[in-house]
């Protein structure tokens, strides 16, 4: 059992930025982007170490200190989110901190394959003190943006576990944010500071008219009090698994494609694989919803932005055309490459009009779990960052499943990839017993 101890707020240790103060409780409405996820659930991940040669006692002292100055470059995520009446929702910078908390467990860190741990006891490891039950949409206005666990293993070992507001930070600035905490650790400066913009992206006035539902099949309207089929939409209680794809078999598969990206290649094997596993019909349609890093792509976000401009992009087919991997990879190389901010616009601006509660209905992706697919995180992400008592032996995410819902993270050996993946099981039993699926994991 995990056990946890005492929990605090840990506070920005500068409250000053640049001359301007941020503790002055300004509200400002978050940008379209954070809409666009504003029912998604805080996302979970845990870091873990071996055994380190510091007390756990310095260690949680020297964490404290550490996230503390790392919260004075990143502010916003000290502040609080509330729902207005609108059900737009405002950000309030007003220091209030994040929560940690101490743990112990009375189990030792696992080992080697035995490292796949069961998705309750991950969530034990990754607590949300005084909002268990709350957190969720409409958000509490006096829920932090993050909770940390630091648990402490019968065994020495630790885990940092952290579950964040994915309405405030997409993947890219959590880890951004991490491994800045983590440089700060090790006594070195923040090697990318944070560009933090106070200000909306991309909302419009309330009484804009309604625009059409864009063409193309990738968003469509639902009643706002019903739940959202992407998110929720199984019969029974999904499965989730981890799939480790090995460092050379990744190599072999990008030689043999030359022109198709690792993400093209392995994103066309994978959904492949799942649409057998279905047991779809040729005709069936099959849809591939992945998330698009806008930073860099539109002018106006610089890759050290922090918040949430990912964006989605979606390859659809019939199942009966999925004739080869390099038919499927290139649709979605041509989907990446027709990406654009005008191409953008359409659905943002449909998506911007149905971010209030002016209207009975809002907007979702028209994912239907039972034949498609949801790409979220990154292979490229920097997850095994040093610490300056440890570095990461191991990496998990603890989530609330979902049909048809995809992660991808790196793997602990250097070029490997760690897929999370949920299905049904009688989907799930289908791909684990698939030979060519299986031969690409790590041996």
């Amino acid at each position: 059992m995990v056990f946890v101890e005492r929990s605090t707020l840990v506070r920005p240790a500068s409250t000053v930025l640049n001359g301007f103060g941020f503790g002055n409780n300004t509200k400002t409405l978050l940008c379209i982007f954070s809409h666009m996820y504003q029912e998604f659930p805080y996302r979970n991940r845990l870091l873990f170490f071996r055994p380190p040669s510091q007390p756990f006692s310095k260690i949680i002292t020297h964490m404290k200190q550490s996230l503390a100055a790392a919260l004075s470059e990143f502010y916003p995520v000290a502040g609080r989110i509330s729902v207005r009446k609108d059900m737009r929702m405002q950000l309030e910078c007003n220091n209030h901190g994040v929560m940690f908390s101490e743990a112990s467990c009375d189990r030792p860190l696992p080992e080697g394959d035995k490292f796949d741990l069961d998705p309750e006891f991950l969530l034990e490891l990754s607590q949300a003190p005084g909002h268990e039950k709350d957190l969720k949409w409409p958000w509490p206005e006096d829920a932090p943006l993050l909770f940390i666990q630091v648990t402490e293993f019968s065994c020495g070992g630790v885990c940092v576990a952290m579950k964040y507001s994915h309405e405030l930070m997409d993947g890219t600035s959590f880890w951004h944010f991490i491994q800045s905490w983590a440089e700060i650790s090790c006594g070195k400066p923040i090697s990318q500071p944070p560009y933090v913009v106070l200000f909306p992206i991309g909302i419009p006035p309330s009484d804009a008219p309604p625009p059409p539902v864009p063409s193309g099949g990738m968003l469509t309207l639902l009643d706002r009090n019903a739940p959202d089929p992407g998110l929720f939409g199984y019969k029974s209680f999904p499965r989730t698994r981890r799939f480790r794809f090995g460092k050379l078999k990744i190599q072999a598969l990008n030689q043999r494609n030359p022109e198709y990206s690792t993400f093209q290649l392995l994103s066309s094997h994978i959904w492949w694989k799942v649409c057998l596993a279905r047991g779809l019909g040729d005709k069936d349609t099959t849809k591939l919803f992945f998330a698009v890093n806008c930073r860099g792509r539109f002018p106006h976000l610089p890759k050290e932005y922090l918040g949430t401009p990912a964006a989605w992009a979606m390859a659809s087919a019939k199942c009966g055309e999925m004739e080869s991997l390099g038919m499927i990879s290139s649709l979605i190389k041509k989907t990446i490459r027709e990406f654009s901010e005008e191409s953008w616009g359409v659905s943002a601006g449909f998506l911007e009009h149905y971010a209030g509660g002016e209207s009975s209905d809002k907007a979702v992706l028209d994912m239907r779990p039972d034949r498609d697919l949801y790409i979220g995180s990154s292979f490229y992400f920097p997850v095994f960052h040093e610490f300056s008592w440890g570095t990461p032996c191991e990496m998990a995410m603890a989530q609330a499943p979902a049909n048809g819902r995809m992660y991808y993270f790196p793997g602990k050996e250097k070029g490997s990839v760690d897929l999370y993946i949920t299905l049904q099981h009688q989907a799930m039993d289908k791909l684990e017993n698939d030979a060519s699926f299986c031969d690409m994991q790590a041996s």
